[in-house]
Formats: structure tokens, sequence, C-alpha cells
């Protein structure tokens, strides 16, 4: 695994700027599929130097992992133009070269499902293909790389019968959203719990809806003020809390919080009213640097140190793992929301969000 893990990057890749400078997209993303077959290759080759040495299994599932990683670094490609403005002709090459190679689903590195769902990478390659299938496929807006989570629910839906593979795939589309873009994720939650076979899968995907449905009790936490006081969960009964994930050199959490200050000022006086910032921060040091600059919280906010890069069972629990990202708590101690809408396009419709909390 080291020495395929040092051949995991193509060693060539001016022909491919060189295609792109010359605006000859079409070419460029041939190149890149065949610069990646290329290197499945050599790393195929490698694997097998140790054929006689591993058990047939465990040669198959790293096979299966390398196939997998490197389809699914064509499909990330694919997905770049989608993220900048007045690029027609590259978004055309891109959807070109996706369902030239994409569109069909008996595209496989093996026929042995048991293998392909214990694989590392193979459901990660899925699910990839089918955010790109809903984010491709879009007609309208196409400056916008934004699919609501529905459209990727509908895509799997569609390509997919019911099945193990198919309930893994959705367990990764929902750990994997952009929550505060894609907050109907909720909305698809119950039909995936009904779907999936009785197991570890369902399991998990029940525990997303616990986390995240309206009305579910907020997983208690206990974390560090800047002064080494623990902070509880328990210290907010009877307020609404705000709660603000963020991480220091995070350039939206710096976004985020300047959205945020003049908001958290004007409830200062309000007793109904906690706003709470952790940090995931590992340093200590660097978090309270951070908290004496000001940029990414304020003075009127509760400031906590989960210190755990975000591997708590608090920040876990709600599968944060994009930042920054509001959590809001009732003053029952009922989840609301993990996807409020956002102070930094929106501050009129947060304020408002927050008044009908209090």
């Amino acid at each position: 695994m080291y020495r395929i893990g040092n051949n995991n990057h193509p060693n060539n890749i001016k022909k491919f700027n060189l295609f792109l400078k010359d605006k000859n997209y079409e070419s460029a993303y041939n190149y890149c599929k065949y610069q990646r077959d290329s290197l499945y290759n050599v790393q195929l080759n490698i694997l097998d130097n140790y054929k006689t040495k591993l058990s047939t299994k465990v040669f198959q599932l790293i096979k299966i992992d390398c196939w997998s990683q490197n389809n699914q670094r064509v499909i990330d490609q694919c997905s770049v133009p989608f993220m900048i403005e007045g690029q027609a002709d590259f978004r055309d090459a891109a959807k070109k070269i996706f369902f030239k190679y994409y569109s069909s689903y008996n595209t496989s590195p093996s026929d042995n499902d048991s293998l392909l769902l214990k694989s590392y990478n193979y459901c990660d390659f899925l699910i990839a293909k089918e955010v790109a299938f809903a984010r491709l496929s879009k007609t309208e807006n196409p400056k916008n790389d934004d699919v609501n989570f529905k459209k990727i629910n509908d895509e799997i839906n569609s390509h997919y019968r019911v099945g193990i593979i198919k309930d893994k795939i959705k367990l990764l589309a929902f750990l994997n959203i952009d929550r505060s873009k894609q907050g109907d994720f909720i909305n698809c939650i119950d039909e995936a719990i009904d779907e999936a076979k009785v197991g570890r899968i369902q399991f998990a995907l029940s525990q997303i809806k616990n986390a995240n449905e309206l009305g579910a009790n907020a997983y208690p936490f206990k974390f560090p003020d800047k002064d080494g006081k623990e902070i509880s969960l328990n210290n907010f009964k009877g307020k609404l809390i705000i709660i603000d994930f963020w991480f220091t050199g995070c350039h939206g959490c710096l976004g985020m919080a300047e959205a945020l200050k003049p908001i958290i000022e004007s409830y200062k006086s309000n007793p109904h009213i906690a706003f709470v910032s952790i940090s995931i921060d590992r340093d200590k040091n660097l978090w309270i640097k951070s908290l004496k600059e000001e940029m990414y919280s304020s003075k009127y906010e509760i400031n906590l140190l989960e210190g755990m890069n975000g591997h708590s069972s608090f920040v876990k629990n709600y599968n944060i793992d994009s930042y920054p990202t509001l959590l809001i708590i009732s003053k029952q101690g009922k989840i609301i929301t993990t996807s409020p809408p956002d102070p930094r396009t929106d501050k009129t419709s947060f304020i408002d969000f927050l008044t009908q909390h209090l």
C-alpha cells in the first residue's frame, strides 16, 4: 500500500494544462482519463509483485480500491467547471466526458458484490458518480454547482434496486452532504431507513435521523472555556442556543464570525438566548490567540474548545465535516436545525428565524 500510495498522482500534468490553456477541454479530459488509466496499470504491476503473498480476497480488494480511486479522481475533475462562472465550453466538455465514461452502470472492477461492499473506496466512487449525475444533468442556472439532496436521492433511486450496495451509497450520501446547502436531506431519511436491511447501515441511518430530526434531544456536550472551566449543555437550560463550529485558518469561518458579531451584540442583554462558539483547534495556544484577535468569534459569545479536530462524540453525532457550521438548539434542549438561514448571505432571514424560536 505504501508503494501504491506513492504512485497515486499522474506524473505529467503539463499536457493537461496545455489543453486547458488552448481551451481544448475535451482533449484535456480525455487525457486526464488516459493518465488515470495508465496510473491504474502501474499500480496493478506493483500489486502483482505481491500476488503470491496476499490472500485472494485482500489482493482483489486492493485492486478494487485502486480502480475506484482513480476513476473518482476523473469524476471530481468533471465537477470543477461547474464551480466557475462563464465556462460554458468547459462545462459542456466535462458533461460529455462524464457521460462517455460513466453513464453505464455495468462498469465495475469486480462482479463480486461482497468484495465491492467491503472495498474502502468503491462506494465512495459510486456516490461521487451520483452527485455528478445530479449536478451535470442540471439545465437551469448552470453557473451554480449546488444541487439539493432530493436530486441526489432521485438519481440513486433511478440507478439502483433495493440492496446492500444501495444502502451503503445512501448512507455515504447522508454523511457527505453540505448541510448548509442541502437541508432537505432529512426529508429523504425515512425512505432510506425503510429500504435498508436490518444491520449496521440501517442503524447508522437511524442515528443520522435521530441526530438531525426536528425535535430530537440535543446531544450533550462538555467542553472547557479559555480558563479551563468545563461548560456543558446543562448550563444553557431555558435558552435558545446558537452554536458556531469553526477552526483557525478557516476562511469561511472568518466570514461567518463577521456576519454574526453585530447580531450577537444586539442580543447581549437578552437572557433567553446564548451564542456559543466551539473551536475544533487541536492547539489550545493557537485557539487562545484566535480568541484574543476576535477574528473567529466575539467576546459576547461563550467560547469553548473541542480540541479534537472534530472527532469528539458531540461533533461526530451531527456528522459535521465542513466549517463553519451552525447548530440551533431550542430552549427545551431540542434540535431545531443544523442548516439555518446563513447570516452571511441573508441576515434578515437569520434574525427572523431566531425571533421565531425565542
